[in-house]
């Protein structure tokens, strides 16, 4: 039995390359993927992988087509006499970041009204709901369901027992000062007055140090960093720490997200959803 040969010539359409790559990008916002289908479809020896990827990303951004069928010779990169404004990868990115604004207000949202009902549940109620989704999703839904205390004592003796029970002994992690970018400084107990006074001394100007030992009379506690928008961690007990910040003033977004961290990582979920009761700044 002879055996016969079929010959496949394969047929490559530059607006059908440019179409797909602008759809990934675009439409299921694959940026990478659609980048690789570009620069695969571009390759030649007289231009380096630099090059070619700003080809592609040219093609992406509607400046340029791939047009023409490979390989009938006609296959081409030709730039736009004028930009395609449907295809932007300016307005893409913008859009991308409302997205993700809008996610991240939904997931606050979600985060609030779970703390929320946190609260408000009994302990067998957590257990019941921990079986039912553990056989669901082989996870517990609430990894702390320790039975409530009927009598709590003062909040600050809560506090230094809360702290005092976590496996790891927390130090600088523990206390310190927060910038208004969310830069968390952590401080030894004990010590912020005198890491403040430093802050100050090296970070200022001379004639400003000069100003402001003048006006805080330095060595009473930072007021000079709680001036300018700082928030102190601290607690005198030992316990969890508590802001200390500027009488009528605003925390930053940043502030505000370093602190929600700070209380969930600590099981303070009261504290963490007060963070955030006031919205955004």
């Amino acid at each position: 039995m002879e055996k016969t040969t079929k010959r496949m010539i394969m047929r490559v359409q530059g607006e059908g390359i440019t179409r797909i790559a602008r759809e990934q990008c675009y439409i299921n916002h694959r940026f990478g993927h659609a980048m690789e289908i570009l620069q695969g479809s571009l390759q030649t020896d007289q231009l380096d992988n630099n090059e070619i990827a700003g080809l592609a990303f040219a093609v992406l951004d509607g400046r340029a087509e791939i047009k023409g069928v490979y390989p009938d010779g006609d296959y081409r990169f030709e730039y736009n006499e004028e930009p395609d404004k449907r295809w932007r990868i300016e307005k893409l990115i913008s859009k991308l970041a409302e997205k993700a604004e809008e996610s991240e207000a939904q997931l606050r949202d979600i985060q609030q009204k779970y703390l929320f009902l946190l609260d408000r549940m009994e302990d067998w109620e957590k257990r019941a709901a921990n079986d039912e989704y553990f056989e669901e999703y082989e996870e517990r839904l609430f990894k702390d369901v320790e039975a409530r205390r009927e009598s709590r004592g003062s909040s600050m003796l809560d506090s230094f027992l809360k702290r005092m029970s976590d496996k790891e002994e927390h130090t600088t992690e523990d206390y310190g000062w927060l910038e208004p970018n969310g830069t968390f400084h952590g401080v030894e107990w004990g010590e912020h007055t005198k890491w403040a006074d430093e802050w100050l001394r090296k970070n200022l100007p001379e004639e400003e140090y000069e100003k402001t030992e003048k006006r805080f009379r330095l060595g009473t506690g930072g007021d000079a960093l709680v001036e300018r928008g700082w928030i102190l961690l601290h607690n005198p007990s030992c316990g969890i720490a508590y802001p200390t910040e500027k009488e009528g003033g605003h925390r930053t977004k940043e502030q505000k997200e370093f602190l929600y961290d700070y209380y969930m990582e600590r099981q303070c979920h009261k504290e963490a959803n007060a963070v955030w009761k006031d919205g955004d700044e």
